[in-house]
């Protein structure tokens, strides 16, 4: 396959990821308030912060949209500007 059909294959899977995460999240996120605090005890506001943590960073990540390239020796991180419609600054910041 060539590797721009793999690029678009990422898209649609970063897409079903971000939609997933966020559902998935807020259910949890509605269970866990709904749940009496004798249940969890201080346990609650973790797993509560760790749900708006998973939130924000699947929003990164939907946002920046990452790639990453591996060899032997080396590595690269990039988003597409196509896809994204980041100047170049605003990519590089995006990554970081």
């Amino acid at each position: 396959m060539c590797s721009t059909i793999w690029l678009e294959v990422t898209v649609y899977a970063e897409i079903i990821g971000f939609v997933l995460s966020v559902t998935l999240n807020l259910i949890l996120l509605c269970l866990i308030y709904e749940m009496p605090k004798k249940t969890f005890g201080n346990y609650k506001y973790l797993m509560f912060s760790f749900s708006i943590c998973g939130i924000y960073y699947s929003c990164c990540d939907y946002w920046s949209k990452p790639n990453v390239h591996l060899s032997e020796v080396s590595f690269a991180i990039f988003n597409i500007r196509k896809v994204t419609g980041f100047n170049k600054s605003l990519g590089v910041t995006a990554l970081c």
